[in-house]
């Protein structure tokens, strides 16, 4: 029914700026109305920008979502007014999924915490560095290991530049556990390469 209120909204200002061409003909034809003629042109003009901006509001609306949705941007506040009042059913919708991805980009957080978490109560130092010999990943007992306090991933990586020398050599995904002598102890580290 929605779809159909859309489809004739288009008909009639389709019906509209056809009446005011053949008007705007009529008077072209004589040009003792010629500020006639100048203000039906200018209504003309208007009356094609007023249907063109309704026809691709709704492809703009749904092209952002799409663009949130692929960036994973859950912050698009979907409103019933975000979309024409005809495709009412399509805000829904779209507010729905919407919620439904805040949902779950809030349950990652919280497992990413809940991880982040365990991590720092092992005793093992551990240390995640990706292909590009970006660190990901280090746990609070390695940053006690090597002596550094803050979560400073610079001053880290200069500590443990032989570590991290160590960690290129493996391959992707390969995890190694390295042991290093600390004022007198054997401490255990384990690395990892992703």
């Amino acid at each position: 029914m929605r779809f159909n209120k859309f489809i004739l909204q288009i008909i009639i200002r389709s019906i509209l700026i056809a009446t005011t061409a053949l008007i705007m003909m009529f008077f072209a034809t004589n040009m003792e109305w010629i500020f006639t003629f100048i203000f039906i042109v200018l209504l003309f003009i208007f009356q094609i920008f007023l249907l063109i901006k309704y026809i691709t509001k709704i492809n703009r609306d749904v092209a952002n979502f799409l663009i949130h949705l692929r960036e994973q941007n859950t912050s698009l506040n979907i409103s019933e007014k975000f979309i024409d009042p005809v495709f009412g059913n399509l805000s829904k919708e779209m507010h729905l999924i919407n919620e439904e991805f805040k949902k779950i980009e809030n349950e990652k957080i919280r497992k990413q915490n809940f991880i982040n978490v365990l991590l720092d109560r092992v005793g093992t130092g551990i240390l995640v560095i990706n292909s590009n010999n970006e660190i990901k990943l280090v746990n609070k007992s390695l940053r006690k290991i090597i002596g550094i306090e803050d979560d400073s991933k610079k001053e880290f990586k200069i500590k443990a530049e032989i570590l991290i020398q160590e960690c290129e050599n493996l391959q992707i995904g390969e995890q190694r556990i390295f042991n290093i002598y600390v004022n007198n102890l054997t401490r255990r580290i384990l690395a990892t390469f992703t």
